[in-house]
């Protein structure tokens, strides 16, 4: 009997130094334990175990220790394996981060931190307006364009994160679904990299509201929520 449990634990804990050792992708930063303050910027890094060739990376961010997931950010290019990232404003104490490694024709694989802290309330008392410059990163290696939102929907204030390539004049607008500009603060000389902006609640109606970024020739829209 004794023998029978031995070889049981054997053939568990050869399994587990097999999967680990095979596992196909793997965060890294976040790793768990860690306490950020809101409005903190970080940047989520994570690498390939195993190539499965042409795909790309998904982004998750949870609030319960990994119960439910809301996305950050989803088709990532393949070769990205960093993201600049802001601490969401809320206080929690079971916060995750997952990277899921989102194969073309296999199947996904994904790797989660452990629980970290987000303590203390928002900086400033939430200023609920767009607020220009909070952040600039040059380092992210994406070649587009890029607007995407977090959270969303969001009850509060949002992040906007905006991603120029080369240094150009940035609009930054936001209009009601029937074509009304709510606001429309940013149109400034932006320097090539990443751009972070804050928006929120300026006597809203709760519904559909959409961010559009406007940079030389190109136009980017975005449906942003507002859901008190």
């Amino acid at each position: 009997m004794s023998f029978v449990k031995n070889l049981s634990l054997s053939v568990f804990f050869l399994f587990f130094t097999f999967s680990k050792i095979h596992a196909h992708a793997e965060l890294i930063y976040p790793e768990g334990s860690e306490t950020f303050k809101p409005g903190d910027m970080i940047t989520i890094k994570w690498k390939v175990l195993i190539d499965h060739g042409a795909h790309n990376w998904d982004l998750y961010f949870s609030s319960d220790g990994g119960k439910n997931w809301e996305e950050i950010d989803l088709d990532l290019n393949e070769s990205v394996l960093e993201y600049n990232w802001q601490i969401p404003f809320k206080e929690i104490s079971s916060a995750k981060i997952k990277v899921v490694q989102d194969n073309a024709s296999d199947a996904d694989y994904d790797s989660s931190s452990g629980n970290f802290t987000i303590s203390s309330s928002t900086p400033g008392g939430g200023n609920p307006d767009i607020i220009t410059s909070l952040q600039y990163n040059p380092k992210n290696d994406s070649k587009d364009i890029l607007l995407t939102n977090f959270p969303n929907p969001f009850t509060d204030q949002t992040n906007i994160h905006v991603f120029v390539p080369n240094k150009s004049i940035a609009k930054l607008s936001i209009l009601t679904l029937s074509g009304e500009i709510v606001f429309e603060k940013i149109d400034q000389l932006l320097e090539a990299g990443s751009h972070d902006f804050y928006w929120g609640n300026q006597g809203l109606t709760k519904g559909i509201y959409i961010c559009r970024l406007t940079t030389g020739d190109h136009i980017i829209t975005r449906k942003i929520i507002y859901n008190p």
